[in-house]
């Protein structure tokens, strides 16, 4: 690479030449198939555009080294040697990642950069995915790995998308922060919480613990059970209706379940049931018919309900997205 030529065109803030420049490199390292080498260009671009905060270029050189990842057909774990350093392939999109944080202070990035990165983070999902599938040793089974999932929920997020962010934030299976995980996640079920009535609040909270719950994250659920409800009390106030959602039906059945599944006591998840299975299916049919029908046979291995043929109604579209996650 000419460094003179390079340096002028930094000085003149010609930055996507920049880019291009190595991109030009990295294709030319490519066809030799010098893969260590491609991803040290992409991670040179990336840093040198960073030192001149040009977010959109360097989004763009992420989606080059996925490029690179499927062209090579890797997974996450793959080890690149970039000079005197190791690095993996979910350490140089983490980087990306870290290096958009860094740019975007207090969430002024515009909206067409986010949705950039937004496809940033869908490709790379879809290549982890895949290479996941192809891995017998991923704790993530068909899914990609889970700081992929919770970014791309977080920024799903922030442009309203809160269909797309939960399912997203339920992918992330084996994420390991907990407390960021229910912090995040709690945020976005709350602001989606508020576009609907008042009543209906429980009910957001609920359906995600159950569905939380229906995956095995039974210490995450509560977590969220727990945030979500101290996010409530803080700011509604003197609002009693929005203070009284905790003492509702639908909450009082999911403490109690949570007791159920901690002490793995059959008795009382039967109880329960008994007691609450009207009110479930009342508020949204999917909440017994899906999630409790998946906690009743993960925990306690009873036998799954018999779907009936024609018109029967499993709930909502997020509904039929959780089924097709956990096929």
């Amino acid at each position: 690479m000419n460094v003179d030529k390079l340096k002028e065109l930094c000085e003149n803030s010609k930055f996507y030449e920049v880019q291009q420049m190595f991109i030009v490199l990295y294709n030319k390292n490519l066809k030799q198939e010098k893969f260590d080498k491609c991803a040290q260009i992409l991670l040179s671009g990336i840093n040198k555009l960073f030192k001149y905060k040009q977010l959109p270029l360097i989004i763009d050189l992420g989606k080059y080294l996925i490029q690179l990842f499927n062209k090579m057909n890797i997974n996450s774990n793959f080890i690149f040697q970039i000079k005197d350093d190791k690095i993996t392939s979910l350490d140089l999109l983490k980087h990306v990642i870290d290096i958009f944080h860094q740019l975007d202070q207090n969430n002024t990035t515009p909206k067409e950069d986010l949705q950039r990165m937004i496809n940033l983070l869908e490709k790379a999902i879809s290549w982890s995915s895949s290479a996941n599938k192809q891995s017998s040793s991923s704790q993530n089974g068909e899914f990609a790995e889970p700081i992929l999932h919770v970014e791309l929920a977080k920024l799903l997020f922030r442009l309203n998308n809160y269909e797309e962010s939960n399912k997203n934030f339920l992918r992330a299976l084996t994420f390991s922060n907990e407390e960021s995980y229910a912090k995040d996640f709690s945020e976005m079920l709350y602001e989606w919480s508020l576009k609907g009535n008042d009543s209906e609040m429980d009910l957001f909270l609920v359906r995600a613990c159950l569905q939380l719950l229906a995956l095995k994250r039974v210490e995450m659920a509560r977590i969220v059970f727990t945030t979500f409800s101290e996010k409530v009390k803080k700011l509604a106030g003197n609002e009693n209706t929005k203070l009284n959602f905790i003492e509702t039906p639908l909450c009082h059945y999911c403490k109690f379940l949570f007791i159920s599944i901690e002490k793995e006591n059959l008795d009382l998840f039967k109880v329960l049931l008994g007691k609450y299975e009207q009110e479930l299916t009342r508020r949204d049919a999917s909440l017994r018919e899906v999630y409790v029908d998946k906690i009743g046979h993960l925990f306690f291995n009873l036998p799954k309900l018999q779907k009936k043929s024609g018109g029967n109604n499993f709930g909502s579209m997020i509904s039929s997205i959780f089924q097709s996650m956990m096929k």
